[in-house]
C-alpha cells in the first residue's frame, strides 16, 4: 500500500512536469522550483503513514515543503 502511494505521487509529479514543459516548450526556473517542491511533497506524503494519530502530519509536511 505504501509503495502504491509513492508511485501515484511520482506519476502525478511527472504529469505535472510534462504539463509545464509542453505549455511553453520548456521548463524554466520557476517551473523547476515548483517541480522540486512537488517531488519533495510526494516524498513527504509517502513518508508519513496514514493513521488517525497523524491526521494533520501530512498537511504540516506539505506546508513546510511548499513554504520553503
Amino acid at each position: 500500500m505504501s509503495v502504491n502511494k509513492l508511485i501515484a505521487a511520482i506519476v502525478g509529479t511527472v504529469l505535472f512536469t510534462l504539463q509545464g514543459a509542453l505549455t511553453d516548450g520548456g521548463v524554466n526556473v520557476e517551473e523547476s522550483v515548483t517541480i522540486g517542491a512537488a517531488v519533495l511533497a510526494a516524498f513527504g506524503a509517502w513518508l508519513v503513514p496514514n493513521t488517525p494519530a497523524l491526521a494533520t502530519a501530512k498537511t504540516w509536511v506539505n506546508a513546510v515543503v511548499l513554504g520553503a
